[in-house]
């Protein structure tokens, strides 16, 4: 059942802002909050007026080829920053894929939080992918290209629900307003509206996919949103359906989107906000590329050039679907016309023209291999026994 409520999906326009207080300055140009839809999972694009990009949250590994097309679609070659709201795999899974393919300046994470951070470690990523790692304490102020970003963090580490130890994070534009808040249940919820940090917002990201331990009643009446972004849909993740939650939205005429159908721009002129679909949009392919033989045993993947010029596989990506593991071509690789090019794992035994330095990232049964190019456009896909 189809719950995201784009009723109409060309603009939607949501007039007057509510000033923050205090009032905030007149804002230049135009800045955009890009939702991606990537199912459960947080993955948000900020453009903004002088057209530089930030990505709140990176979603799941396996989301890499939509958010990757989508940013290339926007024309998005470079990040100014990440902020990572916490370290669970729906929200940092896509970190190092998408560092890889977008050299990108800075990662915020909490300094705080040592609890989210087991499998997704951004202190060794950062750096490796030549990123400085940025760690938040609550109380910045960051000015992002005329967008003003306000950073709350709770001041007691909670060891056992990691959700709790979400960075929050208010988004400013005029007179426009974004409250991000993570995976942040109802603990910590009480804890920000105890404290001094604004909470008024016209866009609320709800807490935890929109599921019954976040978003009190009484946060909602303190943020007085006119539009809720909830990180789940029915199909994946039914308890984002929350029935007690939907009512909250609905007693308040606060419209309620979804993560399921095409990705939405928020865009703020900082006085009122317009939101529009981001239909997926045709994007060039230049390479003939074909999977001349997956090996699984051998650890190996053959590619053939069926062109009839050389192909720069700078941009390229070679995907292992069942372990979301992701291979980046390098920048010199040049496969010529009617040649082959074999990709093997560190530890295979066949010899091979490029190293993936990984060990046995295919598996035998029910792991396909795809190969996508710059664009994200889908080139071979080799099926795996079931």
């Amino acid at each position: 059942m189809k719950r995201l409520l784009l009723l109409v999906l060309t603009a939607v326009l949501l007039c007057g802002c509510t000033p923050t207080q205090p009032q905030a300055p007149e804002a230049a140009g135009e800045c955009t909050l890009t939702f991606l839809t990537i199912g459960k999972g947080d993955a948000f694009l900020l453009t903004t007026p002088e057209q530089t990009h930030y990505l709140v949250d990176t979603g799941k590994a396996q989301d890499y080829p939509q958010i990757a097309r989508l940013l290339r679609q926007k024309g998005v070659d470079h990040l100014e920053g990440i902020f990572l709201s916490h370290g669970h795999k729906d929200h940092a899974g896509c970190l190092e894929a998408l560092m890889k393919a977008f050299p990108t300046d800075r990662v915020y994470i909490s300094a705080r939080d040592a609890v989210s951070y087991t499998e997704i470690l951004p202190r060794e990523i950062v750096p490796a992918q030549g990123g400085e790692l940025v760690e938040l304490t609550g109380g910045e102020v960051l000015n992002l290209e005329g967008v003003t970003a306000e950073i709350w963090i709770p001041n007691t580490v909670d060891p056992q629900n990691a959700n709790n130890n979400s960075v929050v994070m208010r988004l400013t534009h005029g007179d426009c307003a974004f409250l991000m808040m993570g995976d942040a249940e109802l603990e910590e919820e009480a804890a920000l509206m105890a404290s001094d940090f604004p909470l008024q917002a016209d866009v609320l990201k709800l807490g935890h996919h929109g599921e019954d331990d976040a978003t009190s009643p009484a946060f909602l009446d303190r943020v007085k949103p006119s539009i809720g972004l909830i990180t789940g849909n029915e199909a994946e993740n039914p308890e984002s359906i929350e029935p007690k939650i939907t009512a909250a939205l609905t007693q308040r005429s606060i419209r309620a989107y979804y993560s399921e159908g095409d990705s939405l721009d928020l865009c703020s002129d900082g006085r009122s906000l317009t939101v529009t679909a981001v239909p997926d949009a045709p994007l060039p392919q230049t390479l003939n590329l074909s999977f001349a033989q997956v090996d699984r045993a051998e650890q190996a993947v053959t590619l053939q050039n069926d062109g009839d010029t050389p192909a720069a596989l700078e941009g390229c990506t070679l995907i292992s679907q069942r372990g979301d593991e992701i291979y980046h071509f390098p920048a010199d690789a040049v496969l010529d016309a009617g040649e082959t090019l074999t990709v093997v794992c560190q530890d295979s035994a066949k010899p091979g023209d490029l190293i993936w330095t990984q060990d046995s990232v295919w598996k035998k049964q029910g792991d396909t291999a795809l190969l996508y190019d710059k664009n994200m456009n889908l080139l071979a896909v080799d099926e795996a026994e079931r």
